[in-house]
């Protein structure tokens, strides 16, 4: 198994049992985190049938191809249950202006959040003295494209879920990267860039935004 991917198990493997310990008196979400265990384990190997040991290197890598997406789709749905909660007219009733915070106030933040906007001692670096050894624009690309195939053309992924899948503790850097892909990717017609529900494209576009896979009949021929 490529470390890679298996980087990417382990973290949703402790995402689900973190949400398991949080989430006591919440059956719903309890549930779902331990859904995520499960197929975390799975792809790792730790469970299912037949063992890893008796299947061949393409069954391996079906089975942990199948767990990510399965994954991804969950932890979508997980984010839409989440924004569904912080709505306003939810939001008057469980929160304080004060105390609540939407997911676009905070991606928004997320997206600013660059070593070079920040100037903070703490911001993340790549090593060597800032020499870029981090994942390539390649791969994000890749990673962008895989979560909006996993996810469909019905449900969108934040170009911050591509950059946190693959960057790590650096994932912040990559998020002008992001951006850059995702409009270039609508540019070629193979998914949607959208802020509020509505379509976006053009350099000059400021805010949070959406991806998602563009369906294939409206794709350009």
């Amino acid at each position: 198994m490529p470390d890679g991917v298996r980087q990417q198990l382990l973290s949703y493997l402790g995402q689900g049992r973190s949400a398991v310990r949080v989430h006591k008196d919440d059956d719903d979400a309890r549930r779902g985190a331990r859904r995520k265990v499960q197929l975390a384990k799975e792809g790792l190997g730790e469970r299912g049938t037949p063992p890893w040991w008796e299947q061949s290197q393409p069954e391996r890598q079906q089975r942990w191809e199948g767990a990510l997406a399965a994954l991804a789709d969950l932890t979508s749905e997980s984010q839409e249950l989440q924004e569904r909660s912080e709505s306003p007219e939810t939001q008057e009733t469980s929160e304080s202006p004060e105390t609540s915070e939407s997911r676009e106030t905070r991606e928004s933040r997320e997206t600013s959040e660059s070593p070079e906007a920040s100037g903070s001692p703490g911001a993340p670096k790549w090593p060597d003295a800032g020499i870029r050894t981090g994942p390539s624009v390649v791969e994000l690309r890749q990673e962008i494209l895989r979560i909006a195939a996993a996810r469909g053309p019905e449900k969108t992924l934040c170009p911050s879920d591509a950059a946190r899948s693959i960057g790590g503790d650096t994932w912040r850097l990559l998020m002008p990267d992001a951006r850059r892909i995702a409009f270039e990717l609508a540019g070629e017609g193979l998914v949607d860039v959208t802020q509020h529900g509505e379509p976006v494209s053009g350099p000059d576009v400021r805010g949070p935004i959406r991806i998602r896979l563009r369906p294939v009949h409206d794709t350009p021929s």
